[in-house]
């Protein structure tokens, strides 16, 4: 992402193009160095376009195509002791977390995590 603006600025065309090809699985964007609290950060404070975001959490690698991760509920704790006054805070991380688990998730709890504080919520 550091020379993202280089390469839209110089050559704009061809980033266009670029992301475009990204977009329909003709060419591939990196996004093995990546967490995916890095790209959600990002999103939230508008330092990239959205485009590209989208196309780095899509290129994730998939922690589910191990044959014994494929059936997992995540469990988010947000708790008042996630909230903290760092810059991310572990609330922060560990929700992305439970979204990023429960969408790259294939099985019956896909789309799906539960949150809990006091009681547990099914989300």
């Amino acid at each position: 992402m550091i020379y993202r603006h280089a390469f839209g600025k110089h050559d704009q065309t061809r980033y266009q193009q670029y992301l475009n090809d990204v977009a329909a699985e003709k060419a591939e964007i990196k996004a093995t160095q990546l967490e995916p609290y890095d790209i959600i950060i990002n999103y939230l404070n508008n330092q990239a376009e959205y485009l590209i975001l989208e196309l780095q959490w899509n290129a994730l690698p998939n922690p589910f195509e191990q044959e014994n991760l494929r059936s997992i509920l995540p469990v988010v704790d947000v708790s008042d002791s996630m909230y903290t006054s760092q810059k991310i805070r572990l609330l922060d991380v560990l929700s992305i977390l439970g979204i990023f688990f429960s969408e790259k998730n294939s099985s019956i709890w896909s789309g799906s995590f539960i949150t809990f504080s006091g009681s547990p919520v099914f989300e």
